[in-house]
């Protein structure tokens, strides 16, 4: 999906009361670029052809663990790909976010719905809700 950070995260943590967590990842600038070329390609392909959403095969997070791969990722399948709601153990164990805290302290730290709420409207919104977020070691991962 694509649209404005303020609209996507707003609407799950504003109107859906869902829970939003926010990870800074442990990539070089160079790497991030490099996934975010692979995600620029894939939006001009479904412009012109779109695709059905499919939980195991065309999923959000199925495509970003293909992006990554596309973007150059080292890594096997696991079986955190196809469960949404634990993709950022995922990230954590693999070394893709900040592994100095235990992670249940991370994921707590990591929750945005407060700061999102509070920048409801706000021109800074982006910037307001990273502010308290845990900082991550710059020890790059081999690929995004």
């Amino acid at each position: 999906m694509v649209g404005e950070e303020r609209d996507l995260v707003g609407v799950r943590t504003n109107h859906r009361g869902e829970p939003v967590y926010l990870y800074r990842l442990n990539t070089s600038a160079d790497d991030a670029r490099r996934l975010l070329l692979v995600y620029l390609t894939r939006i001009n392909e479904l412009a012109d052809r779109p695709e059905w959403y499919h939980l195991l095969t065309n999923s959000c997070t199925i495509n970003i663990v293909r992006y990554a791969n596309a973007a150059g990722r080292a890594g096997r399948f696991d079986i955190r790909h196809l469960l949404n709601g634990l993709i950022d153990s995922y990230l954590y164990h693999s070394g893709r976010v900040d592994t100095t805290l235990p992670f249940d302290e991370l994921r707590r730290r990591s929750l945005i719905n407060e700061a999102a709420q509070a920048a409801d409207g706000a021109s800074d919104f982006s910037q307001r809700i990273r502010a308290s977020l845990p900082t991550v070691s710059r020890r790059y991962v081999d690929r995004p």
